[in-house]
Protein backbone atom coordinates (compact mmCIF):
# COMPACT_ATOMS: atom_id res chain seq x y z
CA UNK A 1 0.00 0.00 0.00
CA UNK A 2 3.11 2.32 0.33
CA UNK A 3 4.07 2.16 -3.12
CA UNK A 4 0.41 2.94 -4.27
CA UNK A 5 0.38 5.89 -1.74
CA UNK A 6 3.39 7.10 -3.21
CA UNK A 7 2.49 7.01 -6.86
CA UNK A 8 -0.79 8.48 -6.06
CA UNK A 9 0.63 10.91 -4.33
CA UNK A 10 3.39 11.99 -7.12
CA UNK A 11 0.18 12.23 -9.56
CA UNK A 12 1.65 9.09 -11.31
CA UNK A 13 -1.38 6.80 -10.78
CA UNK A 14 -4.94 7.41 -12.49
CA UNK A 15 -7.82 5.70 -13.76
CA UNK A 16 -9.12 4.90 -16.94
CA UNK A 17 -11.73 7.49 -18.15
CA UNK A 18 -14.72 7.36 -19.91
CA UNK A 19 -13.82 4.90 -22.72
CA UNK A 20 -16.48 6.35 -25.49
CA UNK A 21 -15.73 10.39 -24.55
CA UNK A 22 -12.33 12.56 -24.15
CA UNK A 23 -9.76 10.49 -23.38
CA UNK A 24 -11.21 7.67 -24.75
CA UNK A 25 -9.66 4.48 -27.04
CA UNK A 26 -8.20 5.72 -30.63
CA UNK A 27 -7.41 2.52 -31.75
CA UNK A 28 -8.83 1.34 -35.29
CA UNK A 29 -10.15 5.41 -35.18
CA UNK A 30 -6.96 6.28 -37.76
CA UNK A 31 -7.47 9.28 -36.04
CA UNK A 32 -4.33 11.90 -36.54
CA UNK A 33 -3.62 11.35 -33.00
CA UNK A 34 -4.06 7.37 -32.81
CA UNK A 35 0.12 6.07 -32.91
CA UNK A 36 1.35 4.39 -35.80
CA UNK A 37 2.73 1.77 -33.96
CA UNK A 38 3.49 0.70 -30.20
CA UNK A 39 3.99 -2.31 -28.56
CA UNK A 40 3.98 -4.02 -25.00
CA UNK A 41 7.36 -5.56 -25.36
CA UNK A 42 8.57 -7.48 -22.10
CA UNK A 43 7.67 -9.35 -20.28
CA UNK A 44 4.79 -11.07 -21.58
CA UNK A 45 3.31 -12.75 -18.46
CA UNK A 46 5.23 -12.34 -14.51
CA UNK A 47 4.70 -13.31 -11.34
CA UNK A 48 4.76 -11.46 -7.70
CA UNK A 49 3.68 -11.18 -4.78
CA UNK A 50 1.11 -8.84 -3.56
CA UNK A 51 1.93 -5.43 -3.44
CA UNK A 52 5.22 -6.56 -4.90
CA UNK A 53 6.63 -4.29 -8.19
CA UNK A 54 6.88 -5.24 -11.72
CA UNK A 55 8.89 -3.46 -14.18
CA UNK A 56 7.03 -3.40 -17.58
CA UNK A 57 8.76 -2.09 -20.94
CA UNK A 58 7.42 -1.22 -24.51
CA UNK A 59 7.51 1.46 -27.20
CA UNK A 60 5.96 3.78 -29.82
CA UNK A 61 6.80 4.87 -33.36
CA UNK A 62 4.77 8.36 -34.24
CA UNK A 63 6.39 10.60 -36.83
CA UNK A 64 6.67 14.07 -35.75
CA UNK A 65 6.99 12.74 -31.76
CA UNK A 66 9.47 10.15 -31.94
CA UNK A 67 11.65 11.13 -34.81
CA UNK A 68 14.39 13.27 -32.62
CA UNK A 69 17.10 11.48 -30.25
CA UNK A 70 15.71 11.95 -26.99
CA UNK A 71 12.67 12.14 -25.20
CA UNK A 72 9.76 14.32 -26.19
CA UNK A 73 7.63 15.88 -23.80
CA UNK A 74 4.63 15.22 -25.83
CA UNK A 75 4.66 11.32 -25.89
CA UNK A 76 3.00 9.54 -22.43
CA UNK A 77 3.11 5.90 -21.99
CA UNK A 78 1.62 4.35 -18.97
CA UNK A 79 0.94 1.06 -17.82
CA UNK A 80 -1.65 -0.57 -16.61
CA UNK A 81 -3.42 -3.80 -14.41
CA UNK A 82 -6.84 -4.85 -14.87
CA UNK A 83 -8.95 -7.94 -14.20
CA UNK A 84 -7.58 -10.82 -16.07
CA UNK A 85 -9.52 -11.40 -19.45
CA UNK A 86 -11.14 -7.87 -19.30
CA UNK A 87 -10.66 -5.23 -22.16
CA UNK A 88 -8.43 -2.25 -20.33
CA UNK A 89 -10.09 -0.02 -23.11
CA UNK A 90 -13.65 -0.49 -21.04
CA UNK A 91 -12.46 0.75 -18.01
CA UNK A 92 -11.60 -0.78 -14.51
CA UNK A 93 -8.23 -0.52 -14.93
CA UNK A 94 -5.49 1.40 -13.15
CA UNK A 95 -2.85 3.62 -14.53
CA UNK A 96 0.86 4.30 -13.97
CA UNK A 97 3.05 6.81 -16.07
CA UNK A 98 5.77 5.47 -17.78
CA UNK A 99 9.33 6.91 -17.99
CA UNK A 100 11.08 7.26 -21.00
CA UNK A 101 14.24 5.24 -21.69
CA UNK A 102 15.96 5.91 -24.72
CA UNK A 103 14.41 7.38 -28.08
CA UNK A 104 16.50 6.56 -31.51
CA UNK A 105 15.74 5.72 -35.20
CA UNK A 106 12.48 6.75 -34.54
CA UNK A 107 11.02 5.01 -31.58
CA UNK A 108 10.56 5.93 -28.19
CA UNK A 109 11.21 3.27 -25.50
CA UNK A 110 9.63 3.06 -21.92
CA UNK A 111 9.59 1.81 -18.65
CA UNK A 112 6.97 1.27 -16.43
CA UNK A 113 6.54 -0.21 -12.50
CA UNK A 114 4.00 -1.56 -11.90
CA UNK A 115 2.12 -2.55 -8.61
CA UNK A 116 0.74 -5.57 -7.81
CA UNK A 117 -2.70 -6.28 -6.50
CA UNK A 118 -3.28 -6.71 -2.81
CA UNK A 119 -4.97 -9.32 -3.69
CA UNK A 120 -3.87 -13.11 -5.28
CA UNK A 121 -5.16 -13.95 -8.95
CA UNK A 122 -4.63 -13.90 -12.35
CA UNK A 123 -4.49 -9.83 -13.98
CA UNK A 124 -3.85 -8.50 -17.19
CA UNK A 125 -1.39 -6.21 -17.94
CA UNK A 126 -0.68 -3.33 -20.89
CA UNK A 127 0.28 -0.55 -21.97
CA UNK A 128 -1.33 3.05 -23.40
CA UNK A 129 0.19 5.93 -25.38
CA UNK A 130 -1.17 9.28 -26.55
CA UNK A 131 0.43 12.40 -27.83
CA UNK A 132 -2.63 14.43 -26.13
CA UNK A 133 -4.36 12.75 -23.25
CA UNK A 134 -7.45 15.02 -23.01
CA UNK A 135 -7.88 13.77 -27.50
CA UNK A 136 -7.50 9.95 -25.78
CA UNK A 137 -4.85 6.98 -26.01
CA UNK A 138 -3.63 4.47 -28.32
CA UNK A 139 -3.67 0.94 -26.00
CA UNK A 140 -0.75 -1.36 -27.17
CA UNK A 141 -0.60 -5.28 -26.82
CA UNK A 142 1.73 -7.95 -27.31
CA UNK A 143 2.20 -8.26 -30.69
CA UNK A 144 1.50 -4.27 -31.56
CA UNK A 145 -1.39 -1.97 -32.43
CA UNK A 146 -1.33 1.18 -34.22
CA UNK A 147 -2.56 3.11 -37.93
CA UNK A 148 -0.29 1.15 -39.33
CA UNK A 149 -1.31 -1.42 -41.72
CA UNK A 150 -2.34 -4.80 -40.40
CA UNK A 151 -2.14 -3.43 -36.72
CA UNK A 152 -4.66 -4.06 -34.66
CA UNK A 153 -5.29 -4.33 -30.83
CA UNK A 154 -6.57 -7.38 -29.20
CA UNK A 155 -7.46 -7.94 -25.34
CA UNK A 156 -6.44 -11.29 -25.99
CA UNK A 157 -2.45 -10.42 -26.27
CA UNK A 158 -2.30 -8.72 -23.21
CA UNK A 159 0.74 -9.67 -20.65
CA UNK A 160 -0.44 -12.12 -18.20
CA UNK A 161 0.08 -11.27 -14.53
CA UNK A 162 -0.36 -13.72 -11.73
CA UNK A 163 -0.55 -12.48 -7.71
CA UNK A 164 0.57 -14.76 -5.37
CA UNK A 165 0.23 -14.16 -1.44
Amino acid sequence: MKRLALFTALGLLSACGDPTGPGGALNETNAALEADFCILGAPPTASRSVNDTLSVFGGVTEPGHTDDPGPDSTVVMEGGVGPGGSDPRHGGWTWVRGVPRNQSSGFSDFAQILVAPNTPGTYAYALRVSFDTVAGWTYCDLDGAGSQTGLTFSADTLGVFTVVP
